[in-house]
């Protein structure tokens, strides 16, 4: 595979964090009922949880982004899981992070901007999954600047 080609990436999506949020808020009320104010806490966590879960199941995301294709000079093109839409070009920013288990790219297109959860365990090959780890580890997209491209 050469290193200056482009990498493929699947997209996570919000079904792949109900697990994580569910275990977490076990904990969190677990640890409301251990509280010296069980039943304040408890209220608390259950007014926090219910409305971060319903916000989550209301936000209609129509057009879920499913695949990410990133090149070595800081464009994107986004794939849509709907086929009827087509893919969109854009631009990574600045502002990235990555650990070793994911990464959070921030996308621009020429409308919204995007943040994208890339998760290293849905990677169909590993490879693409570091090199983009490294080049955002080194700071490679630091200079791009989507203002410049899109006149924002």
């Amino acid at each position: 595979m050469p290193y200056d080609g482009s990498l493929n990436l699947k997209v996570a999506n919000k079904t792949d964090f109900q697990v994580p949020l569910r275990i977490l808020f076990l904990m969190v009320l677990l640890a409301a009922i251990l509280s010296a104010e069980p039943m304040l806490m408890v209220i608390a966590a259950l007014v926090f949880f219910g409305a971060r879960f319903i916000w989550l199941a209301a936000r209609n995301d129509n057009n879920p982004v499913s695949a990410l294709i990133v090149f070595p000079d800081g464009r994107v093109k986004l794939k849509y899981a709907a086929n009827d839409r087509p893919a969109a070009d854009g631009l990574m920013d600045s502002q990235q992070w990555c650990t070793q288990r994911f990464a959070v790219l921030r996308v621009v297109t020429d409308n919204t901007m995007r943040n994208l959860v890339i998760l290293r365990a849905q990677q169909s090959s590993g490879d693409d999954f570091r090199r983009i780890n490294m080049w955002l580890r080194q700071n490679f997209y630091g200079d791009t600047d989507a203002r410049k491209v899109f006149g924002k």
